[in-house]
């Protein structure tokens, strides 16, 4: 990695950061690695109506899917943020 995408990783990151999220489906006991960026935890929860539940979890965009996912609450096992220089793998 150059010093120019190095410099531009760090721009980007500062802007909006990434967050690495170990998740584990529902009904399923795979364990799957998830880059989120920028997620608004606050703002993109959903709920369940059924359960007369509010907030059951939350929609982000998911860096290493190219798209919006949702992800339970109950699912989570650790969700860190990563560094301004810390690779995606």
């Amino acid at each position: 990695m150059n010093i120019i995408t190095l410099i531009k990783q760090v721009i980007s990151r500062i802007q909006s950061p990434v967050y690495r999220l170990v998740y584990s489906k529902e009904g399923n006991s795979e364990t799957e690695v998830y880059y989120l960026q920028s997620p608004k935890f606050e703002k993109n929860y959903f709920g369940n109506q059924n359960l007369k539940i509010r907030k059951k979890g939350f929609r982000a965009w998911a860096l290493n899917r190219n798209g919006v996912r949702s992800f339970n609450y109950e699912g989570i096992i650790n969700l860190q943020k990563l560094t301004l220089t810390e690779p995606l793998t």
